[in-house]
């Protein structure tokens, strides 16, 4: 299964990024027990550092690397991977990030994060994204209490038709990753057969 992860790149001093850091070592921790691959676009600091990290060490030819050529060129000369993809806009990068990932868990980050996080949304919404691949939403400390309030407030407001809510996993605790993420191997696994 391909896990797609979305989150900072930075390492804010802050209770937000302690609980969000947990999550990242949980994620690694399950895409190299479970022998899935990791979809990502780069980093090697912050949470997308804590994750990329600890698959590299545990399964160092199962990382799947998509990008913008500029951003992250020292992963690209430092680091292996099993595919690596190239991208010179951001628009054709996120396409093949949905296209590839079985799952897209979003944790805390800044502008990139949010940028992919209702890119998602909007892609399973309107159908480009499978209806059944989960969206698992780290909300931890409420980080994304007013992302959604922003989605609340285009379907109060008639500008958004479908209930959004509906899209996607909201979490609270790094216990209730675990849950999602099995949940989304065995849908990939039925969906690959």
């Amino acid at each position: 299964m391909n896990v797609l992860v979305c989150c900072s790149s930075q390492s804010p001093d802050n209770a937000i990024f302690e609980f969000a850091e947990e999550a990242a070592k949980e994620i690694a921790e399950f895409i190299v027990r479970g022998n899935h691959n990791l979809v990502f676009g780069g980093g090697k600091t912050g949470l997308m550092g804590v994750i990329s990290q600890k698959v590299q060490q545990n399964r160092p030819n199962s990382k799947i690397f998509i990008s913008t050529l500029r951003k992250w060129q020292d992963d690209l000369e430092e680091d292996t991977f099993d595919d690596c993809f190239v991208f010179d806009k951001l628009s054709e990068r996120k396409d093949k990030l949905f296209e590839l990932a079985d799952v897209i868990v979003v944790l805390p980050g800044g502008l990139g994060t949010i940028d992919e996080l209702f890119s998602a949304i909007e892609a399973k919404r309107t159908g480009e994204l499978d209806k059944l691949k989960l969206i698992i939403i780290c909300n931890f400390r409420g980080y994304f209490k007013e992302a959604f309030r922003m989605i609340d407030t285009t379907v109060c407001q008639g500008f958004s038709g479908r209930p959004s809510r509906t899209l996607y996993e909201e979490i609270h605790r790094v216990d209730e990753l675990g849950y999602y993420l099995n949940c989304a191997a065995q849908y990939a696994s039925r969906r690959n057969r």
